[in-house]
């Protein structure tokens, strides 16, 4: 389920979320968010550790390093392979 919600730009360039959907999100004060532009769209997503992971693993299975171009897209999907999580539990 989708929600749609407003809220403006401040002159500093800060956004607020509003507060049922941090709820919703578990989003604190101090935690990192990824952006992410798809055209003219912009996606929001909480940083952890399991994006990361996730993120190090599709690279690494393509072939990418730190400095290859597509290097962090994969930090605003939604798609989650179960690989590197699992990996990070057995540590």
């Amino acid at each position: 389920m989708s929600t749609l919600t407003t809220t403006k730009v401040s002159s500093k360039g800060q956004i607020v979320v509003p507060r049922d959907l941090r709820e919703k999100l578990g989003l604190q004060s101090g935690d990192t968010l990824v952006l992410a532009r798809h055209g003219d769209i912009l996606v929001l997503k909480k940083l952890t550790l399991d994006t990361l992971l996730d993120e190090s693993e599709r690279n690494f299975l393509e072939g990418h390093t730190l400095s290859h171009p597509t290097f962090g897209e994969g930090c605003a999907s939604t798609q989650r392979p179960t690989g590197a999580r699992q990996a990070a539990q057995r540590l």
